[in-house]
């Protein structure tokens, strides 16, 4: 049921205008205790929806682009 649910719940947030993302649970004893969760509840992770933060160009655009045998490996590393 929540394979069926999480992507329209994610695509339904987008459609509003929000921006909206799942996150896989690693501690879910430090979620616990964030969000008052029960202990006979077993979260898989948190879905986070809210209005996005302006986009901002990332500083290593400026360092350019590598040359292609920097990062393109065959047969070897």
């Amino acid at each position: 049921m929540i394979a069926r649910l999480l992507p329209c719940l994610l695509l339904a947030a987008v459609d509003e205008g929000l921006a909206a993302g799942f996150l896989g649970v690693h501690s879910v004893e430090g979620l616990r205790d964030l969000l008052g969760i029960p202990a006979d509840v077993s979260p898989i992770g948190i879905v986070t929806i809210g209005h996005a933060a302006p986009d901002q160009r990332s500083g290593s655009l400026a360092r350019g682009w590598k040359p292609d045998e920097e990062v393109i490996h065959t047969n070897r590393w």
